[in-house]
């Protein structure tokens, strides 16, 4: 699996997602992230803590998008996964997202956006344990709101999204808030600190102590990284993330390698 990560960072350009912001017409955005979770706790839906036995999952996520027109900005991303859960392993293609964004206002540095998305069943056979995916469909509109602005000379900006997301099926929907804050400390580096949560309508009666992300859940992340320009159109992400907020799920914490570019 790491011989496969490396691989992929080498021969696959990437860049980072534009949030609120739009892609100039005829131009893109490739995105690789991958990363590595883990945790051996799970908590209840009444926030008690058990131990299970340790859960990790590798996670390769391409991400494109690309400016269709002025106004109008299209693109998607899939999953691929590895996840153990002793004694149990499962590998291969989790969910898969298409979307739009379109402006709906822009003045100065500020700009409000919507994005709808469609997210398709996992391309993985889900009856095997850990889950890979899910096998239902997902329908959400996002809004999000970006403000950029100049400090000491040099570029940043704030980021807000919140969607509502439709799960086809027997689970709940789910309000999706994401928040981020980038600082540009020197010309060549960009910190970035955010925070997503996860919010399902209601929870079920009888929890299960084995992660499976079909299930109902609440859960709230924290991730800090630093971001590195190498050229004018390729960097380079390097980060850390931790569950701060769970229930029904498991709360652990991992790290983050990304590449950014433009094309």
């Amino acid at each position: 699996m790491i011989k496969l990560v490396l691989l992929l960072l080498l021969i696959i350009p990437v860049t980072a997602e534009a949030g609120a912001w739009l892609k100039e017409r005829g131009k893109g955005q490739l995105i690789m992230n991958t990363s590595y979770y883990s945790t051996d706790k799970f908590i209840t839906p009444e926030g008690n803590k058990t131990r299970i036995p340790e859960y990790s999952k590798y996670e390769i996520n391409p991400y494109v998008e690309y400016g269709l027109f002025d106004n109008m900005t299209i693109g998607g991303s899939i999953f691929v996964q590895s996840l153990e859960q002793h004694p149990f392993e499962n590998s291969g293609i989790g969910d898969i997202s298409l979307f739009t964004r379109f402006k709906v206002y822009q003045n100065e540095g500020f700009i409000f956006s919507l994005a709808p998305l469609v997210k398709f069943p996992s391309l993985t056979d889900n009856s095997e344990n850990p889950i890979i995916g899910s096998s239902q469909y997902h329908a959400e509109l996002r809004a999000l709101a970006g403000y950029g602005f100049e400090m000491y000379g040099r570029h940043h900006f704030i980021n807000f999204e919140g969607g509502l997301r439709e799960r086809m099926g027997k689970s709940d929907n789910q309000l999706h808030l994401d928040a981020t804050i980038g600082i540009r400390p020197a010309d060549k580096w960009l910190i970035q600190a955010k925070s997503s949560s996860i919010i399902s309508e209601n929870l079920p009666d009888n929890p299960s102590n084995e992660i499976k992300t079909s299930n109902d859940y609440h859960l709230s992340k924290a991730q800090l990284s630093a971001t590195y320009n190498l050229t004018d159109s390729t960097s380079l992400e390097i980060g850390g993330f931790t569950d701060v907020y769970a229930r029904n799920t498991g709360s652990g914490s991992g790290a983050l390698l990304s590449v950014w570019r433009n094309f």
